[in-house]
Formats: C-alpha cells, sequence, structure tokens
C-alpha cells in the first residue's frame, strides 16, 4: 500500500499541474483503494517462503522507507508514461484507464513484493490471495461498461486497444518492479531466505 500510494501521489499531484482537469476523480480514487485493498485482507492467510520462517525478522523501517521510495518510483515511472501514452485522450478516457491501470498495476506489485525471490521462485501465492485478486481485476474491468460504473464513477467503455495498452504498460510495470526489487536486494544486502 505504502509503495504504490506513494508512486501515485506524486504522479498525482505532478499531472495535475499539466491539466486542466483532475486525472482521476476523487470518487475514482476511492474506489481504487478499496477495491486494492481487498485483497490485502487475505495477505496475513498467504503462503510464506520457507526460509523467512526459520528465524524471527526484526521490523526495519529504514529498509521499509528504502524499498519503499525505490518502487515507488518505479511506480511515478509508470505512471507519468501512461500520461504520456494518453495525454490527447479525452478526460473521461484517461480517468477510466488509468483507473484500470492503477488496480493493475497495485495488484500486480502484490504478487511482486509478497517475496524476496524472484515471483517465479517465490512460495504459491495462497488461493484466498488469487481468488479475490481475480474478483477484484474483474470487477474492476467490468465497471467501465455497466450503468452504474458509468453513473457513479463516471468511467466510459474502452476499446479493446486501449485495454491491451494498458495491461501491456501494466506487465511492463511488473516486471520493472521485479528487476529493482532484485537489484535492491543484491546491492543492500538485505536479510535473504537463506539467513
Amino acid at each position: 500500500t505504502l509503495v504504490g500510494n506513494f508512486g501515485n501521489f506524486i504522479a498525482i499531484a505532478g499531472i495535475s499541474l499539466m491539466i486542466d482537469y483532475l486525472p482521476m476523480l476523487p470518487v475514482q480514487i476511492l474506489l481504487t483503494n478499496i477495491l486494492t485493498d481487498l485483497p490485502l485482507v487475505t495477505v496475513a492467510g498467504d503462503a510464506v517462503d520457507e526460509g523467512e520462517l526459520l528465524q524471527p525478522k526484526k521490523f526495519n523501517i529504514r529498509e521499509l522507507a528504502f524499498i519503499g521510495i525505490f518502487l515507488g518510483s518505479v511506480s511515478s515511472f509508470f505512471d507519468f508514461a501512461y500520461f504520456g501514452l494518453h495525454r490527447s485522450q479525452s478526460p473521461e478516457t484517461v480517468q477510466t484507464l488509468w483507473f484500470l491501470f492503477s488496480v493493475m498495476t497495485e495488484l500486480a506489485l502484490i504478487y511482486s513484493i509478497r517475496s524476496r525471490l524472484p515471483f517465479w521462485k517465490a512460495s504459491r501465492p495462497g488461493i484466498w490471495l488469487v481468488a479475490v485478486t481475480g474478483l477484484t481485476m474483474v470487477l474492476a474491468a467490468a465497471l467501465p461498461f455497466i450503468g452504474a460504473g458509468r453513473e457513479i464513477f463516471h468511467f466510459i467503455a474502452p476499446s479493446a486497444r486501449q485495454f491491451l495498452v494498458v495491461a501491456l504498460l501494466a506487465l511492463g510495470y511488473f516486471a520493472a518492479t521485479e528487476a529493482v526489487k532484485l537489484t535492491y536486494g543484491r546491492f543492500f544486502k538485505t536479510e535473504t531466505s537463506s539467513a
């Protein structure tokens, strides 16, 4: 939550200075936060890498702050990249697609930072995390196409091409987050599962 919100806050603040409309409406930001917090409820019951259980871990606020800044910067970079790709679109399109992009990236972030290991070597995520994440993504993707999503949240239905561009950008974000996480772990020698 810290990483995703840090990056989004910087991007929304910066981009708001470049355009004459809100890049995301307050009701859309609140919806994004509610939807992306749902899977976090299941994290307490998620599977953990065996190495993490070998010895008690100390809460390291310094490490949390550093990784938050590094990964938050990745988030901001991709938010600015999103805006660069969509700045010529209508405000409603920018807001709708940014909502979808924000949900996708925050859900992807959960799967990246749930382990210090590369995601393909980490323990399998718990069934509840996968189920609630999937449900959240389906709900977020459906909202721009239903009446309540249009009336309450002011979304418009994106085209298949627009959705694909946002999904590919979110995939790039996930890859970049993994790369930064692993590089950070190598250079700063954080506690690893072999400790």
